[in-house]
Parts: structure tokens; sequence; C-alpha cells
């Protein structure tokens, strides 16, 4: 039994949840990585950074959880780092990820409790469609044989980071398969061999669409995934593992 999920993953965590997220273009952060307190990024084209692309989203949140700089609420700990700094204007703390002299903007890039709170919100609904899919399916999370992954966003995200903070289900990480752009590959097969479209009619013949709204408990479900990576953390034990003395 097959089961999928599709939506635009990238500009739901880029531009709508952070003031300074951006799409992936020059100058975009894409990797963040945080070791003895001190953090460091990579940009595409290795220019100065402009902001903060999905990817490196996902990196700077499950490095903060990881470290403890944020906790299973998503909640900074000013006290974790330097980089995590009150805002007065927006009376809400911010973790710096590239200061002024490091930006092609002149001015400190940061991702607030503000952002971190609609990333979370964001998160939740993804995750909690999921599994609803999969209870649908009749089936749950360590069943998964294979979990196909699409899109340019999937393509260069980090997937122990996407998994550290609830993205995707803990599986073992060989079940992951990326398949980058699937319809542009999709589209590419069928007018090579239009036989395939045997295959199209299968899967709209027998495709149940789930109605979410309907669904009488998605929000309580989705107020459980509202956290890093979740609040059942069995649901996540390599990430337990991960978090250690930080937990």
């Amino acid at each position: 039994m097959a089961a999928g999920r599709r939506g635009a993953a990238g500009p739901a965590l880029e531009g709508y949840i952070s003031r300074y997220g951006v799409r992936a273009q020059n100058g975009a952060i894409d990797t963040v990585h945080i070791q003895d307190g001190k953090l460091s990024f990579t940009t595409i084209g290795n220019q100065k950074p402009v902001g903060i692309c999905g990817s490196g989203i996902i990196d700077l949140l499950a490095q903060m959880r990881i470290q403890g700089w944020i906790n299973i609420a998503g909640t900074f700990n000013p006290d974790a780092s330097s980089r995590i700094t009150y805002l007065p204007e927006e009376d809400q703390y911010a973790v710096i990820y590239a200061d002024a002299g490091e930006s092609a903007l002149g001015e400190p890039l940061y991702f607030s409790q503000m952002d971190i709170s609609q990333y979370l919100d964001t998160k939740a609904a993804a995750h909690t469609m999921i599994d609803c899919i999969l209870e649908y399916a009749g089936c749950s999370g360590s069943e998964i044989a294979r979990c196909y992954l699409s899109g340019a966003f999937a393509a260069h995200s980090n997937l122990e980071s996407a998994i550290t903070i609830g993205v995707f289900p803990d599986l073992p990480r060989e079940r992951y398969v990326c398949i980058a752009n699937a319809s542009l590959d999709g589209a590419r097969a069928l007018l090579l061999d239009r036989s395939r479209l045997k295959d199209i009619r299968y899967f709209t013949e027998t495709l149940y669409c789930v109605q979410f709204a309907s669904i009488p408990d998605f929000i309580i479900r989705m107020q459980a995934a509202k956290f890093i990576p979740h609040t059942d953390m069995k649901r996540y034990p390599s990430v337990m593992k991960r978090l250690g003395k930080n937990e």
C-alpha cells in the first residue's frame, strides 16, 4: 500500500515564518552547525548572508535543540549562549545567527521566539497530516518500508535535522529515499513512454483523499505535535539519545 501527501514545504518554512526568511537564493543560509557553543553556517553561492532558507531553518532549530539553546517547547534558554538576546522593541528573545558585520544587509539576522512559534504551527500541521494518512492506511510509522521525499526542499534539507525537530518520523535512515523533482521526472517518463498512462489511471482510480478538516481530533493531535520533536518523545528514540544531558 502507498500513502502520500504533498505541499509546498519550502515557502511554508521560509518567508511566512521569519522576518529574514528567504527562498533558496544566492546568499541564503542553507546549513547551520553549532559546536562548542559556536555557531557557524554556509550560504548558497558562498556569499554574505541575506537571510535563511528552509533547510537552514531546520538545521538552526535542530542544532539549538540538541545544544540546549531551546527546550522541547521551542522556548529559548537565555543563559545557553550569548547569541540569544532580548529584543526590547519586540518584547521577545531571539537568536542572532549572523551579526551585522557578517550580514549582507548590514544588520543582524535573527530568528525570534515568534518565528519558532510560527514554525511549530507549520510543522505540527504537516506532522499531523502524516499521522492521519498512516492511520487511514492502517499502519504505524514503524511499519513504513520506504519513505520517498520529493522536491527541492527535501533534496537539500539535512535528514537528521528534519527528524530531530519532528518534520519526519524517526525511521531507520536507510528507509528514506530522496527522489528530488518527482513531478518533473514523472512528466518526462510519461513523454518517453506512453504506456505509463496505465499507471496514472490505476492511481487516479484507486486514490482515496483524506479530508483533514473532517477529522474530529485533528486539532488535538496538532497541539501534541507543536513541540520539538513531539510531546511523545518515545516516538523519537534517536533524538532522545542525542539530547542526552540537555533534555
